[in-house]
């Protein structure tokens, strides 16, 4: 078992218990706390779950064997020593194009009194609201589209005549 970093040690398992050992190390008089420990440490079995008990076939696997775990193929000092910032360049300066837009018709004094319509989906001019422009307009700084409005908070349901929003709030305007 190790690190990616260099400077991590690497812990010889020739025995192939480590991860044996290092539960044992957590509780032993309840499975929710081993279970905890797992979790915490990082101990998963082949399936992704974490290693709370004893099983006679259980053995301390690489995370990128695991389903669709994958740790970095380098540490991530090499891989950001190894970014080129060039190739990106373009795509940079057009979602620096794309904040400035969005701040430029949004700006954040305007927001306390901003109206619903300029904020919200579903309403007649919703091509023009905040939340159409983090879905469709900004793409390359985000992409959000799809799905259900909720994810927006607040929305004009035509379906239903009414402003939907998360039960939490009392009514559109706290939303």
């Amino acid at each position: 078992m190790g690190g990616y970093e260099d400077s991590w040690k690497v812990y010889p398992d020739p025995n192939r218990d480590l991860w044996l050992r290092l539960s044992e190390a957590a509780p032993a008089d309840d499975a929710p706390g081993r279970r905890a420990f797992a979790e915490q440490a990082g101990l998963r079995n082949g399936q992704g779950r974490p290693i709370h008990k004893v099983c006679q076939t259980c053995t301390l696997v690489p995370l990128t064997s695991v389903g669709k775990i994958r740790t970095p193929a380098r540490p991530l000092s090499q891989a950001i020593a190894a970014f080129d910032r060039a190739a990106y360049a373009s795509r940079l300066a057009e979602a620096k194009s794309e904040i400035a837009q969005v701040v430029q018709d949004f700006p954040l004094d305007a927001w306390p009194t901003m109206p619903l319509e300029r904020y919200a989906l579903g309403t007649d001019v919703f091509r023009e609201s905040f939340s159409y422009r983090m879905e469709y307009g900004t793409r390359t700084l985000c992409d959000i589209r799809g799905r259900s409005a909720g994810k927006n908070i607040i929305y004009w349901s035509k379906k239903h005549g009414a402003w939907k929003y998360p039960a939490e709030y009392s009514d559109e305007v706290d939303a």
